[in-house]
């Protein structure tokens, strides 16, 4: 469904200090709800895949061919890819240990840090949008989008 900004008052701040306090409540840090998130994000995409190539070809004349292979695909790999291995990329790794520090060991975790905020591109707005986004929910970070305003369709897709 295409709606016009006209119906949609942003309150930028407003959106923030919800995402803030969704991700200080730390559901955003369990793998399960990452991986069930990045799930729910292709089937919407799958799901609505039409009206995202209909946008496409409004603003740009780009094919539903050619925005699948240099848009829509790159974003699904990227989710496949986290779905496959965010298990892996989540879990500490031990790194060496200082001299000073012995004989204690060290790790890197890696820590969702908040709220992403994600100014997506005009030339090619779903992919330079969404693969942030991608990244950001495998991490376990919020983020709130700012599509292009040059793509007028497809920045309502």
């Amino acid at each position: 469904m295409i709606i016009s900004k006209k119906h949609i008052p942003m309150n930028y701040n407003l959106i923030f200090q919800s995402q803030k306090e969704f991700f200080n409540s730390q559901v955003t840090k369990d793998i399960a709800f990452r991986k069930e998130n990045l799930s729910k994000l292709k089937h919407i995409l799958k799901a609505n895949e039409h009206l995202l190539f209909e946008a496409i070809y409004k603003d740009f004349r780009k094919s539903a061919f050619d925005t699948f292979v240099n848009e829509l695909n790159l974003v699904y790999l990227e989710i496949d890819y986290f779905l496959k291995h965010l298990n892996r990329l989540s879990k500490p790794k031990k790194v060496k240990t200082g001299m000073v520090l012995l004989p204690g060991k060290s790790y890197i975790y890696k820590e969702p840090l908040g709220c992403a905020f994600i100014i997506g591109a005009w030339n090619y707005p779903y992919s330079l949008t969404l693969i942030p986004l991608v990244s950001a929910m495998a991490a376990g970070n919020t983020a709130m989008i700012k599509p292009s305003e040059l793509p007028e369709n497809t920045m309502h897709a």
